[in-house]
């Protein structure tokens, strides 16, 4: 279940609010990598609080200067509505049970080794991520996800079709290179073969 609002910012459809949601995640990045979470929450809300009970305390004053009635100004806010049913979380959960089942199978793969180049795959993907975690700290490596995920998507989407033929070609090698290492193998290679 896919939100497309989350993916049209990433896509830049809007170029207003991705801008404004990049450069609110670079704000946020930037105050952790300062300040505590809980400093950097704070300090959002106070002056947040502070600036809506200014709002309702002037309308207030307005209406009764004005001799109105004391309607919230914040009315269509309020009556929006916000509770989750029973019927989205039962979709939610479906949808987190799928999500779990696909990765728990697929994890009990990579540790079970149920095939080698998955395991060795993921090897160097765990080495990577090593050497990337002792190089960079937590917070650079966030800033570069934050930017990338506001670049790669777009990109991808200016250039789909080179990409996706490029993409072709090195999944026919890699397809190639794995069925040539899946013959070799002493253990399960062959058989695997002559029973297909």
């Amino acid at each position: 279940m896919k939100n497309s609002t989350f993916y049209d910012i990433l896509l830049w459809k809007d170029a207003r609010k991705s801008a404004a949601a990049f450069i609110l995640s670079l704000f946020l990045l930037t105050a952790f990598s300062f300040y505590s979470v809980l400093t950097v929450l704070t300090c959002i809300a106070i002056p947040f609080l502070s600036v809506m009970l200014t709002l309702r305390a002037i309308w207030v004053l307005k209406c009764v200067f004005m001799k109105e009635s004391l309607d919230n100004p914040f009315q269509s806010w309020l009556a929006k509505d916000i509770e989750l049913n029973e019927e989205k979380i039962t979709n939610y959960n479906k949808s987190l049970l799928l999500f779990v089942n696909k990765y728990a199978i697929y994890f009990r793969k990579i540790c079970l080794v149920a095939d080698l180049m998955i395991t060795a795959k993921a090897l160097g993907i765990l080495f990577l991520m090593y050497y990337l975690g002792n190089a960079f700290s937590g917070i650079t490596l966030l800033f570069a996800a934050d930017i990338i995920a506001f670049t790669i998507p777009k990109v991808f989407q200016m250039y789909q079709k080179e990409i996706e033929s490029f993409k072709k070609k090195l999944t026919d090698k890699y397809n190639d290179f794995h069925s040539k290492v899946q013959a070799a193998m002493p253990f399960g290679g062959k058989e695997k073969q002559k029973s297909s």
